[in-house]
């Protein structure tokens, strides 16, 4: 600053009128016990036993109802001619019935696994079944696998369809590969293959 010159201060300025502020309103916190019923999901554990059981409950309907009706539209006479048809409706129906339970009872849980994938695991379950009854020479494990994996399979299938409309916990298309062939031997040299697969 050059000599001689006096330091002058900037003008006063009047403070604005003091203005009250604004009434804060909090957001209203959503919690757990405010969502809604159908927003809640059933924990994985009592959900995934709850549709294997509806499922094989459904299974024995249907194949009971499969095999009566394959036996009156065929006119099988039961061991005493070839009941191959009225096998086959039995085993759809045991599909169709499998897959039935599972998808209802997995929706009423407010699950959202979609019904063709469900199908498509009891036919799987059926066919891995009909497989172990034709690879079993004791006839031991053949009966208990033919009357479990329908309905295991069709609760695989709803269970990974449900995470379909997740990309980031489950995806088909994504560098994880979520199911795969499972290939092995029994103890006694027999054959045994699968799917596995993580939901």
């Amino acid at each position: 600053m050059p000599p001689g010159d006096s330091l002058v201060a900037p003008p006063l300025v009047p403070a604005p009128e003091q203005v009250e502020p604004e009434a804060f309103e909090p957001a209203a916190a959503t919690s757990a016990i405010d969502q809604p019923q159908e927003a809640k999901g059933m924990p994985a554990a009592p959900r995934i036993l709850l549709e294997t059981l509806s499922g094989g409950a459904g299974m024995v309907a249907g194949g009971l109802g499969g095999l009566v009706l394959g036996i009156v539209t065929t006119d099988c006479a039961l061991f005493e001619s070839d009941c191959s048809a009225a096998v086959a409706f039995a085993l759809s129906g045991m599909a169709l019935g499998s897959a039935l339970a599972t998808w209802g009872a997995g929706s009423l849980m407010n699950g959202k696994g979609g019904f063709l994938s469900t199908l498509l695991g009891a036919v799987l379950g059926t066919g891995a079944g009909l497989i172990a009854v034709s690879a079993d020479q004791d006839g031991t494990l053949a009966p208990i696998a033919l009357l479990s994996l329908p309905a295991v399979g069709a609760m695989a299938g709803f269970e990974l369809s449900r995470h379909l409309e997740q990309p980031s916990r489950f995806s088909l298309t994504g560098d994880r590969v979520p199911m795969a062939p499972t290939f092995g031997t029994t103890p006694h040299g027999g054959f045994m293959g699968g799917v596995s697969g993580r939901f």
